[in-house]
C-alpha cells in the first residue's frame, strides 16, 4: 500500500497540489477531492473508499478546516479504520489548534508528532512528511525514471489486440510494470493499458486502482490539463461508471 490520503478544505488546495507533487515526485500515490473524487457518487462514498486505500492521512489543520465538517467526517473515517496520521498545523499555533480542537489533539492525531507550517515552508517540510510516510511503513510504488523499458508496454497492447490471450498477456504486463525504468509519461500510459486489460474482461476492482495511479502520475508529470491525463480521467470515470452499473444489478 503506497496511497497517502490529502484531508483539507478548498481554500487550502494550492498547499495540497504542492504537497502531492512533492509526494508522488518520491514515488507515492496521492488522493484528494478536487482532483481524485468522482462526481458521479456521494461524497462519503468516495471518501470512504479512498481512506480505505490509504496506507496514511495527511491531515492539513488550518484555521478554516478545523471548522469544517468534511474535514471532520474524513479524520473520523481515518480513526474508525486506524489509519495513522500525519497531521500538519497550517498557518497557526500548537496551541491555538489544541485550543479550537482539543478532541482531535487528545486523540486521533496525536499518533504522528504534529508539524506547524506556513506556505512558504512546504518545500522544506516535504522530506519530513516522506521521512514521515517510511516509518510509518509505507513504501513507493514506482520509480523515478530512467529511459529506455517502457515502449514494451505498446507491443504487448498490441498482442491482445491481436486476441492474444488474457492469461498469456497478463503477466507480460504485470512484467513489464515491475521492470518499468522508461519515463513516468510511460509509466502512466502502462498502467492506463493495464487497467484497459482489467476493464475489458470486467475486473474492475483491479482496473480501477491502476486508472487512478495512471492519472495520478500523468497529472504529476505532464499536468492536469495535458491531454493524457485527461484521456486516463475519462477512463477512469468510464470504469467506475461500470462500477456502480455491476454494484445495481
Amino acid at each position: 500500500m503506497s496511497q497517502i490520503f490529502i484531508s483539507h478544505i478548498e481554500e487550502d488546495g494550492k498547499v495540497v497540489e504542492e504537497i502531492a507533487r512533492g509526494l508522488e515526485e518520491a514515488g507515492y500515490t496521492t488522493c484528494y477531492y478536487e482532483r481524485d473524487f468522482m462526481m458521479t457518487r456521494h461524497y462519503l462514498e468516495d471518501a470512504s473508499d479512498a481512506i480505505k486505500q490509504a496506507g496514511v492521512v495527511i491531515v492539513l489543520m488550518s484555521p478554516g478546516a478545523l471548522k469544517s465538517n468534511e474535514v471532520k467526517v474524513e479524520v473520523l473515517i481515518g480513526h474508525e479504520l486506524k489509519k495513522p496520521f500525519i497531521p500538519l498545523i497550517f498557518n497557526m499555533t500548537y496551541t491555538e489548534y489544541q485550543e479550537r480542537r482539543p478532541d482531535w489533539a487528545m486523540a486521533a492525531l496525536i499518533a504522528y508528532t504534529a508539524r506547524c507550517i506556513t506556505q512558504e515552508e512546504i518545500q522544506a517540510i516535504l522530506p519530513q512528511i516522506i521521512n514521515g510516510a517510511k516509518v510509518l511503513g509505507l513504501t513507493p510504488a514506482y520509480k523515478l525514471p530512467s529511459p529506455q523499458v517502457g515502449y514494451v508496454l505498446s507491443d504487448l497492447i498490441s498482442l491482445h489486440e491481436k486476441q492474444v490471450g488474457y492469461d498469456e498477456v497478463l503477466p507480460l504486463l504485470k512484467q513489464a510494470l515491475a521492470i518499468l525504468e522508461g519515463d513516468l509519461t510511460d509509466v502512466a500510459k502502462g498502467l492506463n493499458d493495464l487497467a484497459a486489460l482489467y476493464e475489458s474482461y470486467s475486473k474492475y476492482d483491479e482496473a480501477l486502482p491502476l486508472y487512478r495511479r495512471a492519472v495520478q502520475i500523468a497529472g504529476t508529470a505532464l499536468g492536469a490539463d495535458h491531454p493524457n491525463t485527461e484521456t486516463y480521467k475519462r477512463n477512469l470515470e468510464t470504469c467506475q461508471a461500470a462500477t456502480n452499473q455491476q454494484g445495481e444489478s
